[in-house]
C-alpha cells in the first residue's frame, strides 16, 4: 500500500495505535476470529520458551501417569494445595471431614444410590 497516490505523507517501521494498542515495528501480530494479540520480539521468545517447555512436560505425562504417578503431584496442583493449606493453618495430611466426600456418599444424597 502507498500513500503517494493520496498525495500523502507515509512512514515506514513506524509505531502505530490500534484500537489503542501500540503496535510496534518487530512485533508478533497473531489474530483468529475471538480478538488480537499483540506481542513484543522479547515477550514472545519467553512464551514460545515456556511453551515448549509445557509441551516437553506434556509428552512425558502418559508415561508418567503409566507408572503410577498421580496427575496432581506431576503437574504441581498437589504442592499448591498443601501449601494453602498449610499457610491457612490446616494440616495438608489430614483433610477436615467435610471437606472430603466419597463417590458412595454423594450417590446417597443426590437420590443416584
Amino acid at each position: 500500500m502507498t500513500t503517494k497516490s493520496l498525495a500523502r505523507d507515509g512512514e515506514i517501521n513506524t509505531p502505530v495505535s490500534i484500537g489503542g494498542v501500540a503496535v510496534c515495528p518487530g512485533d508478533l501480530v497473531l489474530a483468529d476470529a475471538n480478538g488480537i494479540l499483540v506481542l513484543s520480539p522479547p515477550l514472545a521468545e519467553q512464551l514460545i520458551d515456556e511453551a515448549e517447555e509445557r509441551q516437553a512436560k506434556s509428552a512425558e505425562l502418559p508415561g508418567l501417569l503409566k507408572g503410577g504417578a498421580k496427575i496432581s503431584e506431576v503437574r504441581g496442583g498437589a504442592a499448591k494445595i498443601y501449601a494453602a493449606l498449610k499457610a491457612q493453618g490446616e494440616s495438608p495430611s489430614k483433610p477436615k471431614p467435610d471437606m472430603v466426600v466419597s463417590h458412595e456418599k454423594r450417590g446417597r444424597e443426590e437420590g443416584e444410590i
